[in-house]
This record gives C-alpha cells, sequence and structure tokens, in this order.
C-alpha cells in the first residue's frame, strides 16, 4: 500500500505541474511509451485517475 500511495503522490505531483492531460501522460509514461505500439498517455493517465474517483482539471 505504501507503494500506492507513493505512485499517486508523483502522480498528483506531475499533474499539478503540468497544464494538460497529454502533456501529464507524456512525463508520467515516458519510459513505457517507448514500448507500446500506439502511446495513448492521456487515455492511460485519465483511466488510472478514474480508477480513484479523480479527474485532471
Amino acid at each position: 500500500m505504501l507503494t500506492t500511495v507513493r505512485q499517486l503522490a508523483e502522480v498528483l505531483r506531475v499533474c499539478r505541474a503540468s497544464r494538460s492531460l497529454a502533456e501529464a501522460g507524456r512525463v508520467l509514461f515516458n519510459h513505457s511509451r517507448t514500448q507500446k505500439a500506439c502511446a495513448n498517455d492521456s487515455h492511460r493517465l485519465k483511466q488510472y485517475l478514474q480508477k480513484l474517483g479523480l479527474e485532471f482539471q
């Protein structure tokens, strides 16, 4: 659970510092996006936030 709390804290920090969902997604998924055929970082971040009852504003 501690890892989840740390992960969420980092996600929130990046979201607060970003001007858009796309920018936050690029920062958060920078490494893993190189391994995907189609990188849709905004959608991945939106799904993650929705699981926690949050949204990017």
